[in-house]
């Protein structure tokens, strides 16, 4: 059924490239060398990073030459970077092209700089029949200040949505699901920009300043109503944000909102046993929730702040690790579909088909569930997939080009990564049997236990070393942890 499924939705986006990989908007040139030279991709995302606060075409056209003239970089992509810089002019006119290019990559995720740019986008995507959750780009504040700003930005958005949807023509799919309505409105939120101290050394002062910032917002979605969903981040705030969102969703309030949902990164070795706490809280709660599982998008940099402080490493170490326990997740989702509102976010082509077979197989309607994709990502296949009847809402940054710089390079990495399902279908042409082949890891988790259990860390526990062994400080303490 997988392979069925999945050759199916191959045929409907056939001929088709998503955006990113459409050559003609390229003209053959970054994203070829991003995936060719690792040495240049690094180099480009580092030059991108940066590239906002530059105000002139001088400017761009000296850190080009500093970023990309190292000796390292593939002789073609040399000869081309020199000859475009070797006059003045040339410099200036391949300065205005470099930001060109990001600002037309940037566009591509980003669907405006406010809620009032982005409405022709959210509303081209409702009548092709797919919905959205808006994304307001700019988390982990630094003061509250910012965090007030973020709370007051929410707000505006849930109300500039609601007048600005109020006129769209009806849509039975994306406004009806199993357990009733679903509001044409969904914001996505980030607890790290609701405070700026938000740290798991404090969870009671952390709960505390996020909850009276989101208590106005989820006070302005019930009474619209709107669909609200915590986004899930790095590692170290995933025990923290579970802990606020249980406790506060089971307020008096809001005990009985069933449009409130949250993350679940099925890269993080400990995902199957928060799902099990999150289903045994959504029964005694009494109300439904959204549960989005995603594969994670903070895994570079979990890793290495985990293995920079001598911590156990929190995430799976290989992309078929994490595959595999993500169709685990997703089998007990559809288990779970009389509870919860299941929200299966990908683009690899394996694990949507894997998620529709498995829910075809259980007799789950399909109005029951719903597939969530990234704005500006795998476009064919989100066209395939609304295609073919089934609920499709995509995740819509919203905000300025400064702060949208994180959230691009991460895109980009995303995109290139020797991993990426999409480059191996797009720019790599992989065989589509292949693609649909099951995710194979050399070890498996005991029966029962829901997915694949870490097969150690790159990091010295205290008490390892020897006596005859080089010195190994002892790690801090992980507060994030609960005490053993």
């Amino acid at each position: 059924a997988i392979h069925l499924i999945g050759h199916k939705l191959a045929e409907r986006s056939a001929g088709h490239s998503p955006t990113l990989f459409d050559r003609r908007r390229w003209s053959n040139t970054l994203l070829d060398w991003c995936i060719k030279d690792e040495t240049f991709k690094v180099q480009l995302f580092r030059f991108i990073d940066v590239l906002p606060s530059l105000r002139t075409d001088d400017q761009i056209a000296q850190l080009a030459g500093e970023y990309f003239s190292k000796e390292t970089l593939a002789g073609p992509i040399q000869w081309g970077l020199r000859a475009i810089s070797a006059t003045k002019l040339g410099s200036r006119l391949s300065a205005k092209s470099l930001r060109q290019q990001v600002s037309q990559m940037a566009k591509t995720f980003i669907a405006g700089t406010t809620i009032g740019e982005a409405l022709p986008a959210l509303r081209g995507l409702w009548t092709e029949g797919r919905s959205f959750s808006v994304d307001l780009l700019g988390e982990a504040t630094v003061s509250e200040k910012e965090a007030d700003q973020y709370r007051d930005r929410c707000l505006e958005a849930l109300a500039v949505l609601e007048k600005g949807t109020a006129t769209w023509p009806a849509a039975p799919l994306p406004e009806q699901d199993h357990f009733g309505s679903v509001p044409r409105v969904h914001l996505s939120v980030k607890l790290s920009a609701l405070y700026s101290q938000l740290d798991p050394i404090d969870p009671e002062s952390s709960f505390r300043a996020v909850s009276s910032r989101l208590r106005p917002i989820l006070d302005r979605a019930l009474s619209l109503p709107a669909a609200i969903t915590f986004d899930m981040e790095q590692a170290e705030l995933k025990d923290l944000t579970l802990m606020i969102f249980m406790r506060l969703l089971a307020e008096d309030q809001y005990r009985s909102y069933p449009h409130v949902g949250i993350a679940i990164q099925a890269y993080l070795t400990e995902s199957a046993d928060d799902l099990d706490k999150l289903l045994h809280w959504v029964r005694q709660r009494g109300a439904p929730i959204t549960i989005r599982l995603v594969k994670g998008a903070y895994w570079d940099s979990d890793m290495i702040r985990y293995q920079q402080r001598g911590w156990p490493v929190p995430v799976f170490r290989s992309k078929p690790e994490t595959d595999v326990n993500y169709e685990a997740l997703s089998r007990r989702l559809i288990e779970q579909a009389d509870l919860i509102r299941p929200a299966f976010g990908t683009h690899n082509l394996r694990s949507l088909a894997h998620a529709e077979a498995t829910a075809q197989a259980a007799g789950l309607p399909s109005h029951a569930y719903e597939y969530q994709m990234i704005f500006g990502m795998a476009e064919p296949l989100q066209e395939a997939v609304a295609a073919t009847g089934r609920r499709v809402r995509m995740y819509t940054p919203v905000g300025e080009f400064i702060p949208g710089m994180a959230y691009l390079v991460r895109r980009l990495l995303e995109n290139t990564s020797n991993e990426s399902f999409l480059r191996k279908e797009y720019a790599e042409s992989v065989p589509l049997d292949l693609l649909l082949a099951p995710p194979h890891i050399l070890t498996r988790s005991p029966a029962g236990s829901g997915g694949p259990r870490p097969q150690g860390t790159d990091c010295v526990r205290p008490g390892q070393a020897r006596l005859d062994e080089a010195f190994v400080n002892e790690p801090h303490t992980d507060f994030s942890k609960a005490p053993a």
